[in-house]
Protein backbone atom coordinates (compact mmCIF):
# COMPACT_ATOMS: atom_id res chain seq x y z
CA UNK A 1 0.00 0.00 0.00
CA UNK A 2 2.88 2.36 0.47
CA UNK A 3 3.74 2.97 -3.15
CA UNK A 4 6.24 5.72 -4.04
CA UNK A 5 4.72 8.94 -5.36
CA UNK A 6 5.13 9.49 -9.11
CA UNK A 7 4.21 12.61 -11.09
CA UNK A 8 0.86 12.47 -12.81
CA UNK A 9 2.37 12.95 -16.28
CA UNK A 10 4.08 9.60 -16.17
CA UNK A 11 7.59 11.18 -16.37
CA UNK A 12 10.32 9.79 -14.17
CA UNK A 13 11.74 13.29 -13.48
CA UNK A 14 10.20 16.00 -11.40
CA UNK A 15 9.15 19.12 -13.41
CA UNK A 16 11.43 21.41 -11.35
CA UNK A 17 14.44 19.26 -12.24
CA UNK A 18 13.49 19.44 -15.92
CA UNK A 19 13.23 23.24 -15.69
CA UNK A 20 16.62 23.56 -14.03
CA UNK A 21 18.17 21.17 -16.56
CA UNK A 22 16.67 23.17 -19.43
CA UNK A 23 18.08 26.43 -18.09
CA UNK A 24 21.55 24.87 -17.73
CA UNK A 25 21.40 23.56 -21.31
CA UNK A 26 20.41 27.00 -22.63
CA UNK A 27 23.28 28.73 -20.75
CA UNK A 28 25.85 26.19 -21.93
CA UNK A 29 24.59 26.41 -25.53
CA UNK A 30 24.75 30.22 -25.51
CA UNK A 31 28.24 30.17 -23.99
CA UNK A 32 29.58 27.74 -26.56
CA UNK A 33 27.91 29.74 -29.37
CA UNK A 34 29.52 32.98 -28.18
CA UNK A 35 32.88 31.22 -27.94
CA UNK A 36 32.70 30.09 -31.57
CA UNK A 37 31.46 33.48 -32.77
CA UNK A 38 34.28 35.29 -30.98
CA UNK A 39 36.88 32.96 -32.47
CA UNK A 40 35.41 33.24 -35.99
CA UNK A 41 35.31 37.06 -36.20
CA UNK A 42 38.79 38.57 -36.39
CA UNK A 43 38.51 42.33 -35.89
CA UNK A 44 41.63 44.35 -36.53
CA UNK A 45 42.05 45.56 -32.98
CA UNK A 46 45.83 45.25 -32.84
CA UNK A 47 47.98 47.53 -34.95
CA UNK A 48 51.71 47.25 -35.40
CA UNK A 49 51.99 51.06 -35.47
CA UNK A 50 49.69 51.65 -32.49
CA UNK A 51 51.87 54.36 -30.93
CA UNK A 52 52.18 56.43 -34.11
CA UNK A 53 48.49 55.88 -34.84
CA UNK A 54 47.49 57.08 -31.36
CA UNK A 55 49.59 60.22 -31.84
CA UNK A 56 47.79 60.87 -35.14
CA UNK A 57 44.38 60.36 -33.49
CA UNK A 58 45.37 62.80 -30.73
CA UNK A 59 46.54 65.33 -33.31
CA UNK A 60 43.25 65.02 -35.22
CA UNK A 61 41.21 65.47 -32.03
CA UNK A 62 43.30 68.51 -31.13
CA UNK A 63 42.82 69.91 -34.66
CA UNK A 64 39.03 69.37 -34.43
CA UNK A 65 39.00 71.24 -31.13
CA UNK A 66 41.13 74.05 -32.56
CA UNK A 67 38.86 74.19 -35.62
CA UNK A 68 35.94 75.15 -33.40
CA UNK A 69 38.04 77.97 -31.96
CA UNK A 70 38.65 79.48 -35.42
CA UNK A 71 35.02 80.53 -35.66
CA UNK A 72 34.86 79.24 -39.22
CA UNK A 73 31.43 78.18 -40.40
CA UNK A 74 31.58 75.31 -42.89
CA UNK A 75 28.54 73.65 -44.46
CA UNK A 76 28.36 70.75 -46.92
CA UNK A 77 25.18 70.69 -49.01
CA UNK A 78 23.93 67.70 -51.02
CA UNK A 79 23.21 68.10 -54.73
CA UNK A 80 19.69 68.80 -55.96
CA UNK A 81 19.77 66.07 -58.60
CA UNK A 82 21.10 62.53 -58.69
CA UNK A 83 24.78 62.18 -59.51
CA UNK A 84 25.40 65.83 -58.75
CA UNK A 85 28.27 67.56 -57.02
CA UNK A 86 28.40 68.43 -53.32
CA UNK A 87 28.81 72.10 -52.44
CA UNK A 88 30.96 73.22 -49.54
CA UNK A 89 30.56 76.77 -48.20
CA UNK A 90 33.19 78.24 -45.86
CA UNK A 91 32.91 81.53 -43.97
CA UNK A 92 35.05 83.12 -41.29
CA UNK A 93 33.82 84.21 -37.87
CA UNK A 94 32.44 87.49 -39.28
CA UNK A 95 30.57 85.71 -42.09
CA UNK A 96 32.97 86.71 -44.88
CA UNK A 97 33.67 84.00 -47.47
CA UNK A 98 36.92 82.09 -47.10
CA UNK A 99 38.64 81.96 -50.46
CA UNK A 100 41.89 80.28 -51.41
CA UNK A 101 41.54 77.39 -48.98
CA UNK A 102 43.63 74.29 -49.55
CA UNK A 103 42.86 70.86 -48.23
CA UNK A 104 41.03 67.69 -49.02
CA UNK A 105 37.70 66.00 -48.60
CA UNK A 106 37.02 62.29 -48.24
CA UNK A 107 33.73 60.44 -48.60
CA UNK A 108 32.98 57.37 -46.51
CA UNK A 109 30.05 55.08 -47.23
CA UNK A 110 28.98 53.32 -44.00
CA UNK A 111 27.28 50.47 -45.85
CA UNK A 112 29.92 49.85 -48.54
CA UNK A 113 33.54 50.46 -47.62
CA UNK A 114 34.63 49.79 -51.21
CA UNK A 115 33.01 53.11 -52.21
CA UNK A 116 35.15 55.19 -49.80
CA UNK A 117 37.08 57.76 -51.82
CA UNK A 118 38.89 61.05 -51.94
CA UNK A 119 36.77 63.83 -53.43
CA UNK A 120 38.01 66.27 -56.03
CA UNK A 121 37.78 69.73 -54.39
CA UNK A 122 37.77 72.81 -56.64
CA UNK A 123 36.70 76.43 -55.99
CA UNK A 124 33.13 77.24 -57.04
CA UNK A 125 33.37 79.94 -59.73
CA UNK A 126 29.80 81.08 -59.00
CA UNK A 127 30.19 81.68 -55.27
CA UNK A 128 33.12 83.13 -53.26
CA UNK A 129 33.95 80.85 -50.35
CA UNK A 130 32.29 77.97 -52.16
CA UNK A 131 33.96 74.75 -53.21
CA UNK A 132 32.72 71.88 -55.36
CA UNK A 133 33.29 68.32 -54.14
CA UNK A 134 33.09 65.81 -56.99
CA UNK A 135 32.72 62.06 -56.56
CA UNK A 136 34.74 59.65 -58.65
CA UNK A 137 32.21 56.90 -57.97
CA UNK A 138 28.75 58.11 -56.95
CA UNK A 139 26.04 56.09 -55.21
CA UNK A 140 22.80 57.32 -53.67
CA UNK A 141 22.31 57.05 -49.92
CA UNK A 142 24.00 58.11 -46.70
CA UNK A 143 27.61 59.32 -46.76
CA UNK A 144 30.03 60.77 -44.20
CA UNK A 145 32.12 63.59 -45.62
CA UNK A 146 35.36 64.45 -43.79
CA UNK A 147 36.93 67.79 -44.67
CA UNK A 148 40.41 69.02 -43.79
CA UNK A 149 40.83 72.67 -44.80
CA UNK A 150 43.82 74.99 -44.42
CA UNK A 151 44.08 78.70 -44.96
CA UNK A 152 45.32 81.90 -43.28
CA UNK A 153 47.59 79.82 -41.05
CA UNK A 154 44.59 77.93 -39.63
CA UNK A 155 43.34 74.37 -40.01
CA UNK A 156 39.73 73.21 -39.95
CA UNK A 157 38.71 69.55 -39.62
CA UNK A 158 35.12 68.34 -39.41
CA UNK A 159 32.74 65.61 -40.53
CA UNK A 160 29.34 65.97 -42.15
CA UNK A 161 26.49 63.54 -42.85
CA UNK A 162 25.01 63.86 -46.32
CA UNK A 163 22.21 61.94 -48.03
CA UNK A 164 22.87 61.73 -51.75
CA UNK A 165 19.86 61.51 -54.07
Amino acid sequence: MNEPHQPASGSRFHPILLLIGGIVVVYVTLGVSMLFISMDVAPQLVRQDYYEYSKQVDADLRARHDARLTGWQVVVLPPAEQGGTLRLHAMDAQGAPLTGLAGEARAFRPSAQALDQKLDMTPDPERPGGYLLRFGQHAPGAWRIDVDLRGSGLRYIDSFRVNMP
